[in-house]
């Protein structure tokens, strides 16, 4: 399938998840499948392994780590 399973907002829109918490505009949304249908919830930075001080280029290579991404060479 084409489905993201993991998505990394930086300077993105306030997020409203469905338990009625809001994350800030620097967030990671983590989708999974249930009852058939895609759920996804935003985090905001500070609970993950990154920093919403975090400038952009370090946000991202912090991501990458963070899922796991290997290029075509590894």
């Amino acid at each position: 399938n084409n489905v993201h399973l993991i998505r990394l907002c930086i300077n993105g829109s306030r997020h409203h998840n469905e338990d009625g918490t809001i994350v800030g505009k620097n967030h990671l949304h983590i989708y999974k499948y249930h009852d058939s249908h895609i759920e996804d919830y935003a985090y905001d930075l500070n609970h993950l392994p990154f920093d919403n001080s975090d400038e952009l280029d370090a946000a991202v290579e912090k991501f990458i780590n963070y899922a796991n991404i290997k290029g075509k060479e590894e």
